[in-house]
């Protein structure tokens, strides 16, 4: 058996570049974090967690907000950038490419740093979610 796994952003889906402007739109508003703290830090840490790099803006922009406040914070930006990742496109080239790769026998996974249960629904909604054997995506608390 061969498997050939997949990240879904940049990958499979064109959703890089809208994510990469919610997550500045956000910091903006929410952290009052410049537009250069806010691309320098997203593009340092690419493929780090939502934590994480909430984490390094706030240390970047020297701002200190309680726990209670992080956790509000991290659900609302997960919320936008979610949005964004919905409505993305799938590249043509996973649309043709994907079914095929599974006609011919291997097992597909495809991957994400986003919580699992948001992935899967991503998945189903680009109607593609039958051509992966696994579906991994960052469990809660890891």
């Amino acid at each position: 058996m061969v498997a050939v796994i997949f990240d879904r952003d940049g990958t499979i889906s064109n959703s890089m570049l809208g994510v990469l402007e919610a997550f500045g739109r956000f910091l903006i508003e929410f952290l009052g974090a410049s537009s250069d703290i806010s691309e320098k830090a997203m593009r340092e840490n690419l493929g780090a967690s939502l934590r994480t790099h909430l984490l390094r803006i706030l240390a970047f922009s020297k701002k200190e907000i309680s726990e209670v406040e992080f956790s509000r914070l991290i659900k609302k930006c997960d919320g936008v950038l979610h949005e964004e990742i919905i409505v993305a496109l799938l590249f043509k080239d996973a649309v043709d490419t994907l079914p095929s790769l599974k006609d011919l026998g291997y097992d597909l996974c495809v991957s994400s740093g986003m919580l699992e249960e948001q992935l899967i629904q991503v998945v189903k909604s680009k109607g593609i979610n039958n051509c992966f054997a696994f579906i991994l995506g960052a469990k809660n608390g890891f």
